[in-house]
């Protein structure tokens, strides 16, 4: 059985003691984050917490009478909901101290910690910081101090967006960011902005405008921490002790929530004329497969047979064989061996090096769970470290189109067509010193790995737009009809796998099986060395 699945928490702290402009904008930005959540079907939870409020409402306070005034925790850690908002809209300005807010902010976090439900923390600070902050020297100094090493200690990300930061250069990497953060200037002024930045030292985090925060709010988090694949690898008859750890993980697109209550009951129709609706009865299951109508029986489950989830190694094939185009699958991981003894962490090692030796990849099957769909898997060989990078490949029914692709440089231009040029090298030099003109450096502040996909925000936008009367109360807003939304479909095409040869080198197996598992009973006698 698969271990269950954990989901994220955040605190959202908002100053309501600002200019209108950024009122304005922050509310933009709660939308944007809690849009992302809410319209989606996930238990990710969040707590809404205002400082530099008129009132006073939250569980510091109620120890400490004198401290932590003007700081109100607007609801408990709940699911995101959009009607929230109100909290802020309504709430009345006042001067108090943002870094006792956080504070608080960081106790619901530390909190949250002890339902084992969540595992990735955000606290997310959204102000510009302009509101001066009325403690002394010591306070400040302790305050920074506990919020840096409980902060530490649930491994959470702090987000302060508001205060602009220049970027000098593009930022591409989640290293990237942290050095950027790190190297911000520092001194000895006692700025909100200063002090900010005092509780990222060393610490993962960010300060940065609205714009740029959205971005990393969901890019520049720490991984979700998941568990290993242990099922052995299968190799003929040998089992081989790997972990299939995941490297790379695709950004989920939007999976709208279902408005239970509008759904009226289901009714079956004729393909050919939607008017004339059919009993259930006479309805059939089946599968379109190869363009012919495959009918699958009502009590199909009792013919099918059970199996567990399992990882197989198919045979091997030509790295040529499997160009880059094909490695188009959701996830990436890293296969590593897992056992204890010198056999089990020799075997899968030797199979790695024999792959580099004899330039093949791998190719497999996984079942992640009992009982589900199994998926082709690659296996890459990589020398440094020694790992198996395992992505998933297509299967034949997946393939729509057949395309070649052509080299670039081997491409005939007629030189008389380009008169303002004296040879083609020439104007192929124009050609590339134009691309790299154009290039994402120095022209924008993220790399586009580091961007909530375009689709999902886009989305989200839309039917934020959608929400009536947004620029008043929430408190009774209706989502508008899937059906108002406007534009075409874009219409989706999977790259051709083409025609997979899979090799079986007996040799390989011989050695290994020799090599590494002496007892084995089909063992058989041959060279130690394939290389």
């Amino acid at each position: 059985m698969a271990p269950r699945k954990k989901y994220k928490c955040s605190v959202i702290v908002v100053d309501v003691n600002t200019t209108p402009e950024f009122k304005q904008e922050a509310i933009r930005c709660y939308l944007s984050i809690c849009g992302a959540i809410y319209f989606a079907e996930n238990l990710d939870r969040s707590q809404l917490i205002l400082i530099n409020t008129a009132e006073t409402n939250n569980k510091r306070n109620d120890r400490d009478a004198d401290r932590y005034k003007n700081i109100v925790e607007a609801t408990e850690m709940v699911a995101y909901d959009l009607r929230n908002v109100s909290y802020i809209e309504d709430a009345l300005p006042a001067n108090g101290n943002w870094l006792e807010g956080v504070e608080v902010a960081v106790d619901a976090l530390v909190s949250s910690k002890e339902s084992n439900l969540y595992d990735t923390y955000q606290l997310i600070v959204l102000s510009d910081l302009s509101t001066p902050l009325n403690m002394d020297k010591e306070h400040i100094d302790n305050a920074i101090e506990n919020i840096r090493r409980a902060l530490n200690d649930i491994d959470a990300y702090i987000y302060f967006l508001g205060p602009v930061i220049p970027v000098p250069r593009m930022l591409q990497s989640k290293k990237d960011v942290y050095n950027w953060v790190q190297n911000l200037e520092r001194n000895n002024e006692s700025s909100n902005v200063q002090l900010a930045i005092r509780i990222l030292e060393k610490y993962m985090g960010v300060i940065c405008d609205t714009e740029m925060g959205l971005d990393l709010v969901h890019s520049y988090v720490n991984g979700k921490k998941g568990y290993p694949f242990t099922e052995p690898l299968k190799f003929e008859d040998l089992e081989i002790v790997t972990a299939c750890i995941k490297l790379l993980d695709c950004q989920s697109l939007l999976s709208l929530r279902r408005d239970k209550e509008g759904y009226s009951e289901k009714v079956h129709v004729q393909a050919e004329d939607q008017s004339k609706e059919v009993e259930k009865s006479n309805v059939i299951r089946g599968l379109a497969l190869h363009n012919k109508l495959v009918i699958v029986p009502q009590d199909v489950a009792k013919g099918v047979k059970s199996y567990n989830r399992f990882f197989k190694l198919l045979g091997f094939t030509d790295i040529s064989k499997v160009p880059e185009d094909y490695m188009l699958g959701s996830s990436t991981s890293v296969v590593v061996p897992y056992g204890t003894k010198d056999s089990e962490i020799g075997a899968v090692n030797y199979i790695i090096k024999a792959c580099l030796k004899m330039q093949k990849y791998g190719i497999a099957l996984r079942a992640y769970m009992k009982n589900t769909r199994p998926k082709l898997y690659c296996l890459i060989p990589k020398e440094n470290p020694l790992c198996f990078i395992a992505v998933e490949l297509p299967y034949a029914e997946d393939i729509h189109i057949q395309y070649e692709t052509k080299d670039c440089d081997a491409i005939k231009f007629k030189e008389d067509a380009y008169p303002d040029y004296d040879n083609v090298g020439q104007l192929k030099n124009d050609i590339y010193k134009y691309l790299d003109s154009v290039a994402f450096e120095g022209r924008v502040k993220l790399h586009p790995s580091l961007r909530q996909n375009f689709n999902k925000r886009k989305t989200v936008t839309n039917l934020l737009r959608k929400i009536k009367g947004l620029r008043g109360s929430l408190g009774n807003f209706v989502i508008a009809s899937s059906n108002s939304f406007t534009g075409e479909p874009v219409e989706q095409v999977r790259l051709p796998l083409g025609e997979l040869r899979i090799e079986f080198p007996e040799e390989l197996y011989d050695s290994i099986n020799q090599k590494w598992f002496p007892n084995n009973e089909v063992a058989m006698e041959a060279d130690d060395d394939v290389f």
